[in-house]
């Protein structure tokens, strides 16, 4: 057995529930099991980010979501008494339990967003509310805020477009179908922009974690070179390693659009029209023909083809961004010639259609330490499946120890 390491940083409620899938009867059909398909609130990209997360909290890392709804446990659904969940992606004065007088994300970044109606303005280009009154935008503590989501202050984004619309993000791509990893891009001035990838490492951080984050375009991508890009191979890592992966939607070759030219909120280059998707499985029919579970804001789930064309939302997939959480210590107890640590890490389970068994996606974890931050991490441990280990005769002087994730 070869392992490869992952990096991470000094870092579980399990429920019985079967998302709705179509049956299919193949040789390989696999999906994630327990995933949250909610229904659409604010915006495509945060209601999907929604799902990533409450996928997480529910497995291995419960600080995602730390709410009063569902006891503080991501629910599985977003309506009716489960609603208050949706403070999660998107937060508004006065909703779910936050003061009528501390603006959110919907006041500070939406012209207009109604509840319980729904009536927004969406697709706007008037400039934010927070800056029309005056007032300082609140503190990012959602992960539309984090992902820059509605947020007209950015421009020159990849040399795409300029801004974000009222429910619309933006994802900074590797032009050349290569990966992106933990990239933060920043304005010709130097400062940080909020894109999805960038932030949803940033949520994560605010939530007390760390994760790799990366985006890249798929190989059927008409603008990518052949043998570069996602390819379904690597959509069968993922999810054969338990991780569920974004998928960006977006019209071939439209990177902007002209939006209310020749009025005060005119855009020449605004958002072009996008979705987007969560990938939580995948399947290979008996001709090879290649498909994808996936979770969307209209049908809750469906199959689409690994193929270029349209999906079942109206626009091609252009390209994926992939969340890794990384292993989190949350306990450590010193003996006289010893030390017990203890971590959060991600747990799952896989289904199997075809042969109609679940097994747990299996993680294997290794202790390293080091005496200086300016010394490499070495391992003082075994690789290990458990969340606990107890060092012996490792802890005469002070040093930093870390965990780390592995994956076969």
């Amino acid at each position: 057995m070869f392992w490869v390491m992952r990096s991470s940083c000094l870092l579980s409620l399990l429920l019985a529930w079967n998302l709705f899938v179509p049956r299919i009867e193949a040789d390989t059909d696999i999906y994630l099991r327990d995933l949250p398909p909610y229904q659409w609130f604010a915006a495509p990209a945060s209601t999907m980010c929604g799902n990533l997360a409450g996928y997480w909290d529910r497995h291995g890392f419960p600080e995602f979501y730390t709410g009063p709804t569902g006891n503080g446990i991501a629910p599985l659904s977003n309506s009716g008494a489960n609603a208050g969940v949706r403070s999660l992606w998107a937060t508004k004065a006065g909703l779910d339990g936050r003061p009528a007088n501390k603006p959110g994300h919907l006041d500070d970044f939406w012209t207009t967003y109604l509840i319980p109606s729904g009536v927004s303005s969406f697709g706007s280009s008037a400039p934010d509310p927070y800056v029309t009154a005056g007032r300082t935008e609140h503190s990012p503590d959602c992960i539309a805020d984090f992902i820059g989501e509605s947020q007209r202050k950015w421009t020159n984004m990849n040399e795409e477009c300029d801004g974000n619309l009222d429910g619309s993000a933006f994802v900074y791509w590797d032009l050349t179908g290569n990966r992106r990893t933990n990239a933060t891009p920043i304005t010709d001035s130097g400062a940080p922009v909020r894109d999805v990838q960038s932030g949803l490492k940033a949520w994560a951080r605010s939530c007390g974690y760390d994760a790799e984050v990366f985006s890249q375009l798929v190989d059927f991508n008409p603008n990518v070179a052949p043998g570069k890009g996602f390819s379904f191979v690597d959509l069968q890592k993922e999810i054969d390693a338990g991780y569920p992966v974004l998928f960006w939607l977006q019209p071939t070759n439209q990177f902007s659009r002209a939006v209310n030219m020749g009025s005060a909120n005119a855009m020449p280059r605004a958002n072009p029209a996008t979705s987007m998707m969560l990938a939580y499985g995948y399947y290979i029919a008996d001709d090879q023909v290649q498909w994808v579970h996936l979770i969307n804001c209209d049908s809750g789930s469906c199959i689409e083809p690994w193929a270029p064309g349209n999906t079942s939302l109206g626009y091609p997939i252009r390209g994926v961004i992939g969340f890794h959480p990384q292993p989190k210590i949350t306990s450590i107890s010193r003996g006289s010639s010893s030390l017990s640590l203890g971590w959060q890490g991600a747990n799952g389970e896989i289904f199997q259609s075809s042969t109609g068994t679940t097994r747990p996606v299996t993680r294997h974890y290794v202790v390293e330490r080091t005496t200086s931050l300016e010394r490499p991490f070495a391992p003082v441990s075994v690789a290990t499946t458990n969340h606990l280990i107890t060092l012996q005769e490792c802890c005469t002087n002070a040093a930093f120890f870390r965990v780390q994730e592995l994956l076969p």
